[in-house]
């Protein structure tokens, strides 16, 4: 985003990045033509005071459009110095502007360079309460109130809020998601205070980023500043009808993901994981809400939560995945085991609850959805399972209390190896999960990965207090396996221990899972497919209720795939129970 998000912005509050507004050559003819050009050439106020008279007193188009862009213009020009001034003459342009289907494309501009002149003035006006103001303008007196309900913003809540369209993207290429409609499309970029990010731990560092349509509507002497959420409704009623709000949903996700874009690097989150575990956790992307279901993203190896800044950006395109959904991200350094990592995000999910549904009555959060891509899959298949003691049993032949482990490594065995399902996942998404692990993890490029890999301390220190116990294990493979260093590398071998007695536990009642699975090769046999770095076979779960093959896709360009996106909307739908049209 050009300049950076938020701040460091070059375009700023303006229409700056659209360049300055001049009288057209019908108005210059109209104020030509009632012998007003040399007026407005020296007092513009004069001259569009002059104007309003006479279209008061005979009104034609020519006489609306001149006074519309002279009420613009000199809106443009004074709003610093005379906000209230300004303000009044971007009520006047509102007011011309009412009837958007009598207006061409040039029109709709000015009307929307209107409404942003008057979300921007009342801004900088430090007292603008809900209960009104006046301002005079050429067409009257303006009684200006702003819109509040569950659906309307103050633009006072906001640090920055601009025109969509004045936003350039720069580093994240992003198909545009929008709409066409009544008001200006706007981006609010919400600034979080110290208080706030301390009582709300899921809330992103960098806050929400909304996508707002913005809108005056006048009845009489009322004209109220409407800021729509459009993430709770994109359209609104005019006339008993109703109609498309502008919106520009990409802007908004671009604005969010921009904090992440140059934040830390997901590869070396992987190599030295212990550096980034203050990133690590859940994110919510717009402000909690109770009666939307949580749709929880977790990303692979290798990368972050911005690698769903694409599937993000088209699935908020679909109405009913705004209105029905709401995206959770979570965020962790890869370099950890697989078990690790499947524990810290079965203990996110715990606390997650613990702040949005402490009396867990909410019917929304028990209908919980989680998509994984890659690792994030692997981990995703371990939320919906019961460990009981299997998992344990299968790796270990003695019991727990009896290893001697000491408070600190028999806690960890406890965490990773003993485990309920989440009572609020109703349905899981793998994507490309290889959960009987790749051989991409075992070959020399694999190896070479997993002597990068650095873990934390700690963690280190509780592998080697497990080692002290060989005696206790299978043996086998799952001696070779606990004797050689342990990360999310090593544990994604096809002979992986862990990794194989998982799949082998019970999945919740209740719970509905889908594979989406990614094949390079076309012409390839299904049981020989691969998309370059899992093979179906790994990704293949006997349980899924779908299996979805997106050919000519690989492991990683899978989640930007047309196809792997019709997938996830139609299961998506089906959870709420509408068919796709």
């Amino acid at each position: 985003i050009a300049g950076g998000f938020p701040g460091r912005n070059r375009v700023g509050d303006d229409w700056e990045g659209r360049g300055a507004l001049e009288l057209s050559d019908s108005s210059l003819r109209a104020l030509e033509a009632d012998g007003l050009l040399s007026l407005y050439q020296s007092n513009p106020e004069s001259a569009i005071a002059k104007m309003g008279g006479l279209y008061g007193k005979t009104p034609t188009e020519l006489r609306r459009i001149a006074l519309l862009e002279m009420s613009v213009i000199q809106g443009d020009a004074i709003f610093q110095k005379q906000p209230l001034i300004a303000l009044g003459h971007y009520l006047d342009a509102a007011k011309l502007c009412e009837d958007e289907k009598k207006s061409g494309a040039e029109a709709k501009e000015l009307h929307q360079r209107a409404i942003s002149g008057a979300v921007k003035t009342v801004r900088m006006l430090s007292s603008s309460p809900k209960s009104g103001r006046a301002v005079s303008g050429v067409l009257g007196r303006h009684h200006i109130k702003i819109a509040s309900g569950e659906k309307f913003l103050s633009p006072h809540k906001f640090n920055l809020l601009v025109p969509a369209d004045n936003l350039v993207l720069n580093g994240i290429e992003l198909r545009e998601v929008s709409q066409e409609g009544i008001g200006l499309a706007m981006i609010g970029k919400e600034g979080l205070s110290h208080r706030q990010l301390l009582d709300d731990p899921f809330v992103s560092q960098g806050g929400y980023c909304y996508p707002i349509n913005a809108r005056v509507e006048s009845s009489g002497k009322v004209a109220t500043l409407v800021l729509q959420d459009l993430m709770l409704g994109a359209s609104t009623t005019v006339r008993g009808k109703t109609v498309p709000l502008e919106a520009n949903f990409t802007s908004a996700i671009a604005g969010y993901f921009d904090e992440q874009k140059g934040e830390y690097s997901g590869f070396w989150a992987m190599l030295r994981p212990g550096k980034y575990e203050s990133r690590e956790g859940l994110y919510t992307i717009e402000p909690f809400r109770q009666d939307k279901i949580p749709l929880i993203l977790v990303h692979g190896l290798q990368s972050k939560a911005m690698a769903w800044v694409h599937l993000a950006n088209r699935l908020r395109a679909d109405p009913l995945v705004r209105q029905r959904y709401q995206i959770i991200l979570f965020n962790y350094p890869t370099g950890n085991p697989v078990a690790n990592n499947a524990a810290d995000l079965r203990e996110a999910l715990s606390d997650f609850q613990k702040i949005y549904d402490p009396k867990r009555s909410n019917p929304y959060f028990k209908r919980s959805v989680i998509v994984g891509h890659s690792m994030g899959g692997v981990i995703s298949n371990m939320q919906i399972r019961d460990s009981g003691s299997q998992l344990y049993n299968a790796i270990v032949k003695e019991e727990l209390d009896g290893l001697s482990l000491g408070d600190k490594v028999e806690k960890e065995v406890q965490r990773r190896l003993f485990f309920e399902s989440n009572p609020n996942i109703e349905r899981a998404v793998l994507i490309a999960a290889p959960l009987r692990g790749t051989e991409f993890a075992s070959n020399v490029i694999g190896k070479l990965g997993s002597a990068l890999i650095r873990l934390p301390f700690d963690l280190t220190e509780r592998a080697l207090g497990q080692i002290q116990n060989l005696d206790a294990l299978r043996g086998g493979k799952t001696v070779e396996a606990f004797t050689k260093r342990r990360n999310s590398i090593t544990s994604l071998q096809t002979d992986d221990p862990v990794l194989l007695a998982a799949l082998d536990l019970p999945v919740r009642k209740g719970v509905t899972i889908h594979s989406i699975i990614a094949q390079a090769n076309e012409n390839a046999p299904l049981a020989e497919g691969t998309d370059r770095i899992v093979p179906y076979v790994s990704s293949h779960l006997k349980e899924a209720v779908s299996e979805k093959i997106i050919l000519n896709a690989t492991h990683t360009s899978v989640l930007r795939n047309d196809e792997c996106l019709k997938e996830l909307k139609r299961i998506l739908r089906e959870h709420i129970g509408v068919s796709k049209k």
